[in-house]
């Protein structure tokens, strides 16, 4: 029977939950972080992502043989949201000690950034791929 192996990166974002997966809209199970897991699907096409709460990923089509395995690799979307908090940081201390409020753009910028992925971009704050290493073999 196919297999379909979910490797699910060590990340700070969402590191105490669990994340559902669907595959053709039905939950088959959940990952945890750092976490690697197989699931056995039917020969065939189907669409695989990934959800937590009402945030999900892109949808990922697979073609799936006999005795094959599919492996597809789950992050979170907050990647750049590791950069611009380290900016805000930065641009805090220089908020208060130059005393010019010009530096409060960057914490503006992460927090539209995030409402922005908690709401028009929910279906894009996980990140569902192949797995290139896997791929190539």
């Amino acid at each position: 029977m196919p297999t379909l192996v979910i490797n699910r990166t060590n990340e700070y974002a969402n590191r105490w939950r669990a994340i559902d997966i669907y595959v053709d809209g039905q939950k088959i199970g959940g990952v945890s972080n750092g976490e690697t897991k197989q699931f056995e699907i039917p020969v065939g096409t189907h669409t695989v992502c990934a959800k937590i709460d009402w945030c999900s990923s892109n949808d990922v089509p697979i073609d799936l043989s006999i005795n094959e395995a599919e492996v597809l690799t789950l992050s979170s979307g907050w990647g750049l949201f590791k950069y611009l908090r380290v900016a805000t940081i930065i641009s805090t201390v220089l908020c208060i000690i130059s005393g010019k409020f010009i530096f409060i753009v960057l914490p503006l910028i992460a927090l539209i950034y995030m409402i922005y992925k908690l709401s028009f971009g929910r279906n894009s704050y996980l990140v569902l791929k192949e797995d290139m290493a896997t791929a190539a073999a």
